[in-house]
């Protein structure tokens, strides 16, 4: 359930696919603000900038700064739209491209890692594990869902709650403690096990 805060922050995210596949990135930066853990995997997403007229203009950027595609932003589809946490809103969009080295390495090597692809199935059954930035794995099973029934498909709407990799203040501690953002959450998830 999405709060009643109305967004402050809003960013988008692309879910560029490859038959099976989809471009991912490694988060190299914590940060509260932006819901991530250095080390979670993610689509390439983008905060919206004052100077960006529409979503469009962010996809291009995102698609410029943390992966290398020309793109044409006709050619996205909204997937859904996520409260990452109080009054952040993110909108994912997917995009089909014909070969994966039409994906290259970003402008922002000091954020991100190099492109990886990785099998969407992997998101699925990693589910819960952090592995994942928050709203990945949403967007995955709603792209999965826009597959199975294209002519029935309306993008989901999902609040910070419903989020299946929530990111605890536990892990968020770890990190200000000076652990590793992969560290922190191995040990959470260790913390976790009966």
């Amino acid at each position: 359930m999405k709060s009643e805060i109305q967004p402050t922050l809003f960013a988008v995210g692309a879910l560029i696919v490859c038959g099976g596949e989809f471009a991912a990135v490694t988060e190299e930066n914590t940060s509260r603000k932006s819901v991530k853990i250095a080390g979670q995997q993610t689509h390439p997403m983008e905060t919206i900038e004052d100077f960006d007229k529409d979503d469009s203009a962010t996809l291009c950027r995102a698609c410029k700064e943390e992966v290398k595609l020309i793109i044409n932003p006709e050619n996205f589809v909204l997937l859904n739209s996520v409260e990452t946490r109080p009054s952040v809103e993110l909108r994912n969009y997917f995009v089909n491209i014909s070969a994966k080295d039409l994906v290259g390495r970003g402008e922002f090597i000091d954020e991100v890692s190099p492109v990886e692809w990785l099998p969407l199935q992997e998101v699925i059954s990693s589910k819960g594990s952090l592995r994942f930035r928050p709203g990945v794995f949403e967007t995955v099973s709603d792209y999965m869902r826009l597959q199975s029934n294209p002519s029935n498909f309306k993008p989901g709407e999902y609040g910070h709650t419903d989020l299946v990799d929530q990111i605890p203040s536990e892990v968020y501690g770890l990190v200000d403690s000076g652990v590793n953002g992969k560290e922190a959450v191995f040990r959470w998830l260790h913390q976790r096990q009966p």
